[in-house]
């Protein structure tokens, strides 16, 4: 997340916690949520905020909101993995990645 992206998700969160802010540099605190949640999308984030905000008489904490994010993420596939798996679906082989993901698969499903 960048800078103004984070900028834009505390503007929104304002909505649902008005005094969050209260007696904070905005542009500091900008600065350290999107330092925090570089690896979160900002529309992951703004769901997670609308999603807390129906919970939360109070604002999240960073920690909170990147958890909550956690199931608006995607993972996209590797061009690896997209192969692995049409080799399977069209050709019918099993490559050794395409039984790896299967592995995985099956293991997280336990």
């Amino acid at each position: 997340m960048k800078i103004n992206e984070a900028a834009e998700l505390l503007d929104g969160m304002l909505n649902y916690w008005p005094g969050m802010l209260r007696g904070n540099d905005p542009e500091g605190m900008a600065k350290a949520w999107a330092y925090s949640l570089a690896d979160v999308p900002l529309n992951a984030a703004k769901k997670a905020a609308a999603d807390l905000a129906r919970t939360m008489r109070f604002p999240p904490s960073v920690q909170e909101l990147a958890e909550a994010a956690k199931p608006y993420m995607e993972r996209r596939q590797t061009w690896d993995e997209i192969f692995a798996y049409t080799c399977h679906e069209c050709l019918g082989w099993d490559t050794p990645l395409y039984k790896q993901m299967q592995a995985e698969k099956a293991k997280a499903a336990n």
